[in-house]
């Protein structure tokens, strides 16, 4: 048997929407994962299934997990492994404030975004953090730029990259810190998210930082777990952006949901606006594929 051959040779076997069945019983011995569809199973099929699957040595995948409720939920139920758009959603609690690391994280990126920010400014505010200025320094060495001789100073780097590039540097690096007890993959949507808007400013034209920062800043409420609207505020941000982020509308609202449609695959949708901004099919694949390239670098 094919599954058999596969385990014996070292693979993992994921069972996908998985109902228990008198057919699908046969396959339990080879499977690796269990994934099982919270939004189509019901809680009493569920704990049916984990109660049949027990004795297997498994793990179980909860799939289209969108509340944090559910995620405890799943949690409770014994489920290992989670997917879905709960992590990128905010959990907000009454009057929880924001930390003093937040706070100070958040203090940069005002100043970084100034327009009046000069590159000794930043270069005092990497200096000052260790581990910003190794990033720096292994970012500007890496293979990525193909430098023959090695950049050794943070005031080198920061005239090698230009202002606008440090600007998303250390806006990335500052986000980072803000996921430090949150899953990777936020961090890391982020990422994707503001260099995929970036590169659509390129194509046609438009302020580059803008939309890399409307996009890095999309899931900031899920990443301090507190609303957009306030946290903006703190932030300071241009008026596109605000209006984007908070009240969802405005002359940017439509990039940031042409990244958020392409995530979910609605592509009949993110079709009228790519049409509507003339960007090619074509070229939305590889914004996207170059996004998640960029992104492993930093996250």
């Amino acid at each position: 048997m094919a599954c058999r051959e596969l385990r014996a040779k070292g693979f993992g076997i994921a069972r996908d929407d998985f109902i228990c069945t008198c057919q699908t019983k046969n396959f339990l011995e080879f499977a690796t994962i269990i994934k099982i569809d919270f939004g189509t199973t019901s809680i009493s099929e569920i704990k049916d299934i984990i109660s049949r699957c027990s004795l297997l040595s498994c793990s179980f995948l909860a799939e289209k997990i969108e509340t944090h409720e559910e995620f405890h939920q799943a949690k409770e139920l014994g489920f290992h492994y989670f997917q879905g758009y709960f992590f990128a959603r905010p959990e907000v609690m009454k009057q929880k404030d924001i930390s003093p690391l937040a706070h100070l994280v958040l203090q940069i990126l005002i100043k970084v975004f100034q327009e009046d920010c000069t590159m000794t400014e930043i270069e005092q505010i990497i200096s000052r953090d260790v581990s910003m200025s190794y990033k720096l320094l292994k970012y500007i060495n890496s293979a990525h730029f193909s430098r023959i001789t090695p950049l050794s100073s943070i005031r080198q780097g920061l005239a090698f990259l230009g202002m606008n590039e440090i600007r998303s540097f250390v806006t990335i690096i500052a986000v980072s810190k803000l996921c430090q007890d949150k899953p990777n993959e936020l961090l890391r949507t982020s990422v994707i998210r503001g260099r995929f808007l970036e590169q659509i400013a390129a194509e046609l034209q438009r302020d580059k930082g803008e939309l890399f920062m409307l996009g890095l800043l999309s899931l900031i409420d899920a990443i301090l777990d507190n609303s957009m609207a306030g946290l903006i505020d703190r932030l300071r941000l241009n008026g596109r952006i605000e209006e984007a982020l908070v009240k969802r509308t405005g002359e940017l609202f439509s990039y940031l949901e042409m990244i958020e449609l392409y995530e979910t695959a609605q592509w009949e949708r993110l079709d009228g606006l790519r049409q509507n901004a003339g960007i090619s099919e074509g070229r939305m694949a590889v914004f996207y594929l170059e996004a998640v390239h960029w992104a492993d670098r930093f996250t």
